[in-house]
């Protein structure tokens, strides 16, 4: 049974609306008693909620704590046999401000640059996010300032472990045929690798420019769409597209190889379409977002 708006959760969090629903869990909007502060509040269901599978987000998140744009987890319980997650609450996601205005090239370019340093910290601890889309990127206010911030680890998973152990991931572990988001790599079923975060980075910054390549009807013509992609990037990627190339035929390149050249990213999409470092974002009226001049 899902909680309903006005009902009070763990006696200290007050229901203030439904804002979301994953693969994985729904999300609400909760107002915390002690701070009077809003926050999101994710429930996940139908698992023992002492499996340890089950409590891989919180594992993932508590991890990754020091990462500035990260999803902070605030707090965790059991209530009626669902686990709860507490997490900062931020003010819209990438999905709604493409859909507002079109992302400028220099746009697209400082979003998948400031991506490129979050993925480098997140996998510097070891860890895979294997979600990367628009829905899971949210834009956070520090001041006059618009940051982004990664959401959504329901997928994640250790290719290192904090004891400093490689882990093998099976590859049958994630297969995902059927999302547009979901990598090349993971619609094969190969194992998990931390090159699957920057393909979906790439098809993320596609999405911005309001390019969807991968719509069909069925999950393996999307996988087929997405080879002959990673196979020639420049059938898809022309004309005011074309700032993308390089960095799209790094990726892919390195998809091939099993490896992330991050310095080669980043100078790639720092170089790419007049990207300025020292525009913050900015989030305007209507969610229009831009940089500020």
């Amino acid at each position: 049974m899902s909680f309903v708006i006005g009902e009070v959760i763990d006696g200290k969090y007050h229901v203030n609306a439904r804002i979301g629903k994953g693969g994985f869990g729904v999300i609400f909007k909760v107002t915390d008693y002690v701070d009077l502060r809003e926050k999101a509040l994710k429930t996940i269901g139908g698992s023992d909620p002492k499996d340890e599978d089950y409590l891989n987000e919180v594992h993932v998140l508590t991890f990754l704590a020091p990462v500035p744009g990260v999803q902070k987890l605030q707090n965790h319980f059991t209530y009626r046999n669902k686990l709860c997650l507490v997490l900062d609450l931020y003010m819209v996601d990438m999905v709604t401000l493409a859909e507002n205005k079109l992302f400028s090239q220099s746009l697209t370019s400082k979003v998948g640059h400031k991506l490129t340093e979050i993925l480098r910290d997140v996998h510097n601890f070891g860890i895979i996010h294997r979600d990367i889309k628009p829905e899971n990127l949210m834009i956070a206010l520090v001041g006059e300032a618009a940051e982004i911030r990664l959401i959504d680890f329901g997928m994640a998973c250790f290719f290192r472990k904090p004891h400093g152990f490689i882990g093998k991931v099976s590859a049958d572990d994630y297969v995902y045929t059927d999302p547009a988001s979901a990598a090349h790599g993971m619609a094969i079923g190969k194992k998990p690798s931390k090159t699957d975060d920057f393909v979906m980075l790439v098809y993320t910054l596609m999405k911005l420019r309001r390019l969807n390549p991968f719509q069909a009807e069925t999950g393996k013509q999307r996988t087929d769409l997405k080879q002959q992609f990673h196979e020639n990037p420049a059938r898809i990627l022309k004309r005011k597209n074309r700032f993308l190339l390089g960095i799209a035929k790094i990726i892919c390149e390195n998809a091939v190889d099993n490896v992330v050249n991050y310095e080669s990213i980043l100078y790639s999409l720092k170089n790419s379409a007049k990207y300025n470092m020292e525009k913050p974002f900015h989030v305007g009226r209507r969610n229009k977002m831009s940089l500020r001049p």
